[in-house]
This record gives C-alpha cells, sequence and structure tokens, in this order.
C-alpha cells in the first residue's frame, strides 16, 4: 500500500477528516517492515491480533489497524489493545479496518459501547483494501 492508497482509504473509505498537515508522515508496519507499533499489538495475547496485516501510523494522531479474518469473539480484545496503543503512544484516535469479516451492526454497535469515541471500527468486506 502506498502514500497515495493510504491516504484514500483514510480520507475517501473511512472518511476521516484529519487535516492536511497529519498526512505529511505515514508509515506503515506489517509482517515485512516491523516497528514499534506492530511489535506493540504483536506482543499481545494472540487472540487481540489474529488476523493484523498492517498497522499504519499518520502523523502521530492516527493509528489504522488493517484486519484480514479476525473472529467475532476475538474482536473485543483488538479493538481493546488498539486502543491501548493509541493511548500509549498518544495518537488521537485509532480505527480498526476489518476488510474480510462479516459482522452485523448491532454486534458492532454493542461492541463499540464499551469504548470511547476516539476508537472507529470500519467493516469493509466488499472494498478492495490493498
Amino acid at each position: 500500500m502506498d502514500r497515495d492508497q493510504i491516504i484514500n482509504l483514510i480520507r475517501n473509505t473511512l472518511r476521516c477528516s484529519c487535516p492536511d498537515e497529519v498526512f505529511h508522515t505515514i508509515s506503515r508496519e506489517g509482517p515485512d517492515n516491523q516497528d514499534i507499533l506492530y511489535s506493540m499489538i504483536e506482543s499481545a495475547d494472540p487472540k487481540a491480533v489474529a488476523g493484523v496485516d498492517a498497522i499504519v501510523s499518520v502523523g502521530s494522531k492516527l493509528i489504522v489497524v488493517i484486519c484480514g479474518t479476525v473472529k467475532e469473539e476475538d474482536l473485543a480484545q483488538l479493538v481493546s489493545k488498539a486502543v491501548s496503543v493509541r493511548d500509549r503512544m498518544n495518537f488521537n484516535r485509532a480505527r480498526i479496518v476489518l476488510k474480510k469479516t462479516r459482522i452485523s451492526i448491532d454486534t458492532v454497535d454493542r461492541l463499540m459501547a464499551k469504548f470511547d469515541n476516539r476508537v472507529h471500527l470500519h467493516t469493509l468486506y466488499d472494498i478492495e483494501v490493498v
């Protein structure tokens, strides 16, 4: 995923309204490029990180956790870990992208009610996320 694809995902698909200056620094961590954010999530309970494909940090303000298939029963741990990383790294927001997991809106609402409004869960099953 290159810089333009990341910006397109965040701006157009996830509808994030971050100001332009936030996008000056973009870092993508994944299995081939493990940096501190990926390492922090990788060191968690395996159920909390099952399916994590990559983490994108944007301007030290936003982290985007991109996941493949995640079991519904593991979502709460995944969101909790993303919130923990967000808070430890002093980011403003965390967005979790589920690209191969179908989940009902009722389940998302029940799950996300446990967390603050600075974490968002996006299900993009029918949208290609590189």
